[in-house]
């Protein structure tokens, strides 16, 4: 039962990103922030991932076959913005991380989402070349190149 709820409320907060327009103004709104104030933007920016990563892991449960969910449909729209992701995600990185957990967190919600643009854009090697996921590679091989160095 708790689970059904967990579900409902996934659904609902889907339906309202998606219906609203949300998704991509608070995508636009923490670019201008980092623009304008790149370590509070940086900090927004990757709270904004995190949180679009947590939404779009329920979308890999068995409840989401059907294609009318607001969760595939917001799945959608994050394919539709993925290059403004990719810019975010830049200036995330770019202003470093404080804290090791705060880049393996940022790390896994990167795969989280990159997997489901590559499974949104139906490409049959498993990889998609929008600029969200060209710069999660770029981050994971930066993370690789200094744990080596």
């Amino acid at each position: 039962e708790q689970n059904r709820s967990l579900h409902f409320y996934l659904e609902v907060l889907g339906a309202a990103m998606v219906e609203t327009g949300v998704l991509e103004s608070a995508v636009d709104a923490a670019l201008a922030r980092s623009s304008h104030f790149p370590k509070e933007g940086a900090a927004t920016g990757s709270k904004l991932i995190q949180f679009l990563a947590s939404l779009l892991a329920q979308v890999a449960t068995p409840l989401h076959d059907d294609p009318q969910s607001p969760l595939l449909k917001l799945r959608a729209d994050v394919h539709r913005i993925a290059d403004k992701l990719g810019r975010l995600l830049e200036a995330v990185a770019a202003q470093g991380f404080d804290h090791p957990m705060n880049l393996r967190e940022l790390v896994a919600s990167c795969a989280c989402l990159a997997a489901a643009l590559v499974l949104q854009s139906g490409m049959s090697e498993g990889c998609s070349d929008d600029h969200f996921t060209l710069s999660c590679r770029l981050l994971v091989t930066s993370c690789c190149d200094a744990d080596l160095g």
